[in-house]
């Protein structure tokens, strides 16, 4: 795991699929996270069209934390608070974005001692795994 402080908040890589799972027990709900994202937009031309995947950068208000074991992803479920492109990305409205390994979030959230204790931990899992 590669993590660091920023203006932002603590930025978070995940470097393997353990990583991800140490992460489930880190998040909490009510943490803002922010992370790059896909949103559909339907046309108003064509309103039976399944939509387009735009990119999107978001903050969400995490509410649900699942590890998507078959997927290899973390998914991280919550209200959007900001956003861009705004016209994407409606306040309230409930939003997923999906982590995998190698990909980046920033939290916002004062950390516990638990909560160090585990980015340490994956952070010696990754050093390890990349001595042998």
């Amino acid at each position: 795991m590669k993590y660091s402080n920023s203006k932002e908040g603590l930025s978070l890589t995940p470097q393997s699929l353990e990583d991800l799972w140490i992460l489930t027990k880190f998040f909490e709900n009510g943490d803002v996270v922010k992370g790059k994202s896909f949103r559909r937009f339907k046309s108003q031309e064509k309103p039976s069209d399944s939509g387009e995947r735009k990119p999107v950068t978001l903050k969400i208000t995490l509410e649900a934390v699942e590890f998507s074991e078959s997927a290899n992803k973390l998914r991280l479920t919550g209200k959007i608070i900001e956003g861009e492109p705004e016209e994407l990305c409606p306040k309230g409205a409930f939003h997923t974005i999906d982590l995998e390994v190698g990909g980046n979030v920033v939290v916002e959230k004062e950390l516990n001692a638990y909560q160090i204790q585990l980015l340490k931990e994956a952070e010696n899992v990754s050093k390890q795994q990349s001595v042998q």
